[in-house]
């Protein structure tokens, strides 16, 4: 098993690390790759040599882009956005306010060549996932309460936890569902709870 060690200038981080050994995987037959930012150097074990020209022009390109990499997180910097962690991810880069799409080309050496319209999905669908897994909870939520049926003959009078205005309201609608209630989450418990204890027969009796 040969070793070689190769001093590379620019390692900051993990992601510049994680790019260093894939670059290297790529280029060349190896059986262990290790990069370390800390002590500026990329450790190889290969069963053959090296072609040292091929090594040497790999190490530029690295080094090239990671200076690039510092460069454009100075920008980024500049906008007002936090310093970058060590090893962060792509995606977590793209959630903040003032990264794009686009701000994350150079980061990538090999970026896929998406449509200006399927970038700006991407870049919408990572920013606003909370809340459009919220809105779907809700819709989820939503769905269910319209799959709950409430009597016509319910008398809303006698529910306890049912707030005077929302007895009044509910009495008047005469709601087929708890999504047409139109009340507040807590009327919608209070009328859960009236709702499963009537489907729910006491010991030894019977439903109403």
């Amino acid at each position: 098993m040969i070793e070689t060690i190769v001093q590379v200038d620019g390692m900051m981080c993990g992601m510049c690390e994680s790019h260093i050994n894939d670059a290297i995987r790529s280029h060349f037959q190896v059986k262990k790759v290790s990069s370390s930012h800390t002590k500026g150097q990329t450790v190889i074990q290969s069963q053959e040599p090296l072609d040292r020209e091929q090594l040497a022009e790999l190490q530029q390109a690295t080094e090239g882009w990671m200076a690039a990499v510092y460069l454009h997180l100075q920008a980024l910097a500049d906008r007002g956005t936090a310093p970058v962690p060590d090893s962060c991810r792509l995606i977590d880069l793209l959630r903040r306010p003032q990264v794009g799409y686009d701000d994350l080309t150079p980061f990538d050496p090999a970026p896929p060549d998406l449509p200006p319209a399927v970038r700006e999905q991407v870049e919408i669908t990572v920013k606003y996932e909370g809340y459009i897994r919220r809105q779907e909870k809700q819709v989820e939520e939503f769905e269910k309460l319209e799959r709950r049926r409430l009597p016509p003959d319910m008398d809303y009078s006698h529910i306890q936890g049912l707030r005077l205005e929302a007895r009044e309201k509910l009495a008047a609608l005469r709601p087929e569902n708890l999504g047409q209630a139109g009340v507040s989450p807590a009327d919608i418990a209070a009328l859960m709870v009236y709702l499963h204890t009537r489907e729910t027969p006491p010991e030894g009796g019977t439903s109403t």
